[in-house]
């Protein structure tokens, strides 16, 4: 482990393993339309920081990581919304100047998410992030507008038990589902 203050510098060996992150919802509450109500982060991997003259960063991070035990509501109703035991990422590479994002492996076990889609098109998942500052329920039928049929009745997706598995080495069949093929990553 090597870390300074000015510039800020840092190479850190991280293992950690169930960190509550329900400590940093003040952060972003305002502008999303849900509340976590629990979330724990393990991470096992290197993270190296250094800062620009200019104030930016460049490093990255190379390792695993898993956003585990999420439980998050609707802040108007309370209703559950998302849900899932683990959301693991396998193999990260992750870099910041130029910024790029190689995953080798995603696995999301024992999901549940509330997902409702109109007629016109709209999702929830839309409106997690709030736009304008307006408060919407991520769980209820919003109001139909008079050029819209009107909202279908939100289905709640079961709970998996198996999970959902995506790996871009392995082009076979996951048993509930998987997503593979050309290798995911996204570069900027």
């Amino acid at each position: 482990m090597r870390w300074a203050w000015a510039p800020l510098r840092a190479d850190l060996a991280l293992d950690l393993n169930g960190v509550d992150l329900l400590a940093l919802q003040p952060y972003f509450t305002e502008r999303v339309n849900l509340l976590i109500t629990q979330a724990d982060l393990s991470t096992r991997g290197r993270l190296v920081l250094d800062q620009n003259p200019d104030g930016s960063f460049k490093g990255g991070f190379r390792g695993n990581a898993t956003l585990g035990n999420l439980a998050t509501i609707d802040k108007l109703n309370s209703n559950d919304f998302l849900n899932w035991k683990s959301l693991s990422f396998g193999g990260v590479d992750a870099r910041l100047e130029p910024f790029s994002l190689n995953i080798d492996q995603i696995a999301l076990t024992d999901f549940f998410a509330r997902v409702i889609i109109d007629p016109a098109g709209w999702i929830n998942l839309q409106d997690i992030v709030r736009s304008g500052g307006e408060a919407r329920s991520l769980t209820s039928e919003q109001p139909a507008q008079s050029d819209q049929a009107p909202a279908l009745t939100p289905i709640p997706l079961p709970p998996s038990e198996e999970g959902t598995k995506i790996d871009r080495r392995s082009s076979n069949q996951h048993p509930r589902s998987q997503i593979a093929g050309r290798p995911r990553s996204l570069h900027g």
